[in-house]
């Protein structure tokens, strides 16, 4: 999953294969294959620690407490911004 952030709106969007954009409409973006993705040149990409997430997801399960549970998982601008491509379009 790849997310984006707006550093207007503080919106967070989770892409998908068709465009996608913020609550104020500065920042979208949409995957344009199943790897990368293409957004807005003011779009800051997010990445989650994955390990953290499947770490959560699992105690979830074993425990059968979906809505209890609470577990913090660390999320941070992409250091290198693998997989986005920034510019922007029409679509």
């Amino acid at each position: 999953m790849k997310l984006i952030n707006c550093p207007e709106c503080d919106d967070v969007v989770a892409l998908k294969n068709w465009k996608k954009s913020c609550k104020c409409g500065l920042v979208y973006g949409k995957y344009i294959d199943s790897l990368r993705v293409k957004v807005s040149s003011k779009a800051v990409p997010l990445v989650f620690d994955t390990n953290k997430v499947t770490y959560a997801t699992n105690l979830q399960h074993a425990l059968q407490v979906i809505k209890e549970l609470s577990y913090d998982v660390d999320v941070y601008p992409s250091p290198d911004n693998c997989d986005f491509k920034f510019e922007d379009f029409d679509e």
